[in-house]
């Protein structure tokens, strides 16, 4: 089992760094699938690390898509962004190396810095310009319990910690 998996992580290894990706990308996964002439790379029960981005990302199932250098996680995705020291949670996420923005289509939270809980649906969070936003309902709980309900669009500036909403209820919980 420990050969399998050895020969499936330098395989994929071997794939990553050959070709598109600057970066070096590690998979361990219990399984891979490898289709469309090695473009599409399907790894189940794996765990992705990016290291020059110091990004760890763990799911079930992550889809490797060569050509457009995009990985779609599906199912207990954990994303581990240690350089904005924040985490992702959701079933689906897509991230896009080249524009080195990630993408949640479905109900998603995020923990910045363990002072910030953001609950919300179809969020980006572009870490180029460190923007987290949406056009979907959004809640936001920071440490000391106050809980912004955004009812329209919102931005969450992660360099200068500011939110910015079209529409708002504050909730100031003592």
């Amino acid at each position: 089992m420990r050969i399998n998996k050895l020969f499936i992580y330098l395989t994929f290894l071997f794939f990553t760094t050959s070709t598109l990706f600057s970066d070096e990308i590690e998979f361990e996964a219990s399984n891979m699938d490898i289709k469309n002439d090695g473009n599409t790379i399907i790894a189940y029960n794996s765990k992705t690390i990016i290291l020059n981005e110091n990004i760890t990302i763990t799911s079930k199932k992550a889809k490797y898509i060569k050509d457009k250098k995009i990985i779609i996680f599906e199912d207990d995705v954990f994303f581990d962004d240690k350089k904005n020291k924040l985490t992702i949670q959701s079933q689906k996420i897509s991230y896009d190396k080249d524009k080195d923005l990630i993408y949640s289509n479905n109900e998603t939270f995020f923990d910045i810095e363990n002072k910030y809980k953001i609950k919300s649906n179809d969020v980006f969070f572009n870490r180029k310009i460190n923007e987290i936003y949406s056009d979907k309902a959004t809640t936001l709980k920071d440490d000391k319990k106050n809980i912004y309900n955004f009812k329209e669009k919102f931005k969450y500036d992660l360099n200068d910690k500011i939110v910015k909403s079209n529409y708002s209820i504050i909730e100031d919980i003592d």
